[in-house]
């Protein structure tokens, strides 16, 4: 039997557990758009008590949670705030525009964060040329910021900043309980600030289904209204709301697991030359690292991982995103971790294969300009090659040799073939000490760290590639 990939493509990809199943089995349910459903309304009566509402309403999506919460909030024309990089602008169809007839206004954060001063002087003045301001929307965590913990005192500064100007404030929470569990701050005080709160069930509490939408009683009887006319009215909801009710009750405090486990894939990848995460790493369970367009694509990437074993998304031409969750464990983590490493390893023999050799092939002066095996390079064994005596390579990079032996560090690679450089390839490393002088070591190899373009001319019989 094929052992399945680790699927890091998402925390929406678990499987119900059997225990999960055995309460969705056993849900006592009724008809919940005629009038309710038990199970559900005790998922209801239960997530606005976690958060800190009076009310709350139990919907197929965290997209149809956060539109309705938009369209309680604004009419037609009206105009909300957020961060550029959130879900609501970027992953639900410009929904707030197709139903409800709004405008957004994004706002560039830091990794998603957005800071106090960045959205003072944003409301527009009441004239007949312009949309109205109405509301302040955050993401916490934030997907396309690696999951990015909101810093609390911005949360609570955005929010006090948008009561005294008369907005209205909706939490897009969809892995607010990975922002619990990374701070400790308890779901109620992070939703104490905003208005409406949306809470997904479906990705790290690991429910097959399902988001909630909590708030005050009226906007919730409002919300409940729009979820019929979204097509979002469920009959009998209590199979699926058993399933959230399970997840609260047993996988919120777990997270933390899926916090560590998202440690290992990022020492991997701080590991990696060839790969870089984002300034702010990954605080809670989502990695995204940007691949090296002198290895590859992303796409390329996710295909080298999926050969290992590891299943992976790709998000742009080179970033991707791995995300831990509670059907993988520790082992399956440190496994794809080792496949990052292998896979970007890789990355040096295409560099041969894909790069140089046709590159090169056919040159009249030149069969190939890299470093000599050392320190483990992927590239060991190439060699500086000239046709005749006197022929120079230019190395933007070179080779580093210190007091502890040598270690290879490549950067960009130039042929010299006429008057002017011409680029053939290339492999970004982390500089290993870039305040580190050149010297000569030995052999015609630079010493130290490299910044400037040093000749390399060629010296006797080197091996060469044609």
């Amino acid at each position: 039997m094929t052992t399945p990939p680790i699927d890091l493509r998402s925390d929406t990809v678990t499987k119900p557990s059997p225990a999960m199943r055995c309460a969705m089995a056993e849900a006592e349910v009724g008809d919940d758009v005629i009038d309710t459903d038990p199970t559900a309304d005790r998922l209801q009566h239960r997530i606005a008590e976690m958060l800190g509402k009076e009310a709350a309403v139990f919907m197929p999506s965290g997209s149809m949670t956060n539109q309705i919460a938009l369209r309680v909030h604004c009419k037609p024309g009206d105009e909300f705030l957020c961060e550029a990089g959130c879900h609501i602008y970027n992953y639900e169809q410009g929904a707030f525009a197709q139903l409800s007839g709004l405008v957004a206004r994004t706002v560039e954060g830091e990794g998603g964060v957005l800071r106090p001063e960045q959205v003072t002087g944003l409301i527009r003045p009441a004239n007949d040329h312009l949309v109205r301001t109405r509301l302040v929307a955050l993401e916490n965590t934030h997907n396309r910021g690696a999951g990015r913990v909101q810093p609390y005192e911005y949360v609570e500064q955005i929010c006090r900043w948008a009561r005294g100007q008369g907005l209205a404030t909706h939490l897009d929470g969809a892995r607010l309980f990975n922002a619990v569990a990374a701070t400790g701050i308890a779901a109620d005080r992070w939703s104490s600030h905003f208005d409406t709160v949306s809470v997904c069930f479906s990705k790290g509490l690991g429910a097959p289904v399902g988001s909630a939408l909590a708030g005050p009683r009226d906007a919730i009887r409002e919300a409940r209204r729009h979820r019929k006319l979204f097509g979002g009215g469920m009959r009998q909801a209590g199979v699926l709301a058993a399933a959230a009710l399970y997840a609260l009750e047993h996988h919120r405090d777990r997270l933390v697991e899926d916090h560590a486990h998202a440690q290992l894939l990022v020492q991997a990848i701080r590991d990696t030359p060839t790969l870089r995460l984002p300034p702010s790493g990954a605080d809670t369970n989502i990695v995204i690292f940007h691949v090296a367009e002198t290895w590859g694509t992303a796409a390329d990437f996710v295909t080298g991982l999926q050969q290992q074993g590891v299943a992976a998304l790709a998000i742009s031409p080179q970033q991707i995103r791995l995300v831990t969750h509670l059907d993988v464990s520790a082992a399956d983590c440190q496994a794809a971790a080792q496949a990052i490493r292998q896979v970007a390893a890789f990355g040096g023999e295409r560099l041969i294969d894909e790069v140089l050799r046709p590159a090169l092939s056919g040159r009249a002066l030149l069969t190939v300009a890299m470093s000599e095996p050392s320190g483990g390079s992927a590239l060991g064994g190439l060699h500086t090659r000239a046709r005749r005596v006197g022929d120079t390579v230019v190395v933007n990079g070179g080779k580093v040799f210190n007091s502890h032996g040598p270690h290879a560090t490549h950067c960009v690679v130039w042929a010299r073939f006429g008057a002017e450089p011409e680029t053939i390839g290339a492999v970004v490393v982390r500089p290993i000490d870039p305040a580190t002088p050149a010297r000569d070591a030995g052999g015609g190899s630079p010493g130290g760290f490299v910044t400037s373009p040093v000749r390399w001319e060629s010296r006797g019989a080197i091996p060469t590639i044609d």
